[in-house]
């Protein structure tokens, strides 16, 4: 199965719902599932220790823009072009067999 978490912050900023989607990603994959995680792109120290990670096709850093002072967490802008972004970033992918949003801001 394919499975393709949406979520607002990056995984690998601070937070208890980004630790969530880390370990349910984790053991998804263990079962033998395929996960592609799609958030908006870290800024500031953090991106600075992603930029030599090697291309991962398991996350979809979508174009974003800081939205805190210490740059931690990012914001993408909806919208058609945010749309065709996902999509050709999903090509390669296999289809997705589920889809589930993981808002961080406590909203369900």
């Amino acid at each position: 199965m394919h499975v393709v978490f949406f979520s607002d912050q990056h995984l690998d900023s601070l937070g208890g719902a980004q630790v969530s989607m880390r370990l349910q990603k984790r053991f998804l994959e263990r079962a033998g599932h395929t996960v592609t995680v799609i958030a908006p792109r870290m800024h500031g120290v953090h991106a600075a220790s992603l930029a030599g990670r090697v291309h991962d096709p398991d996350f979809i850093d979508t174009p974003s823009m800081p939205i805190t002072p210490d740059r931690e967490y990012s914001l993408t802008w909806p919208g058609r072009r945010t749309d065709r972004y996902i999509d050709r970033a999903l090509e390669p992918a296999p289809p997705s067999t589920w889809c589930t949003s993981r808002p961080t801001s406590g909203a369900p």
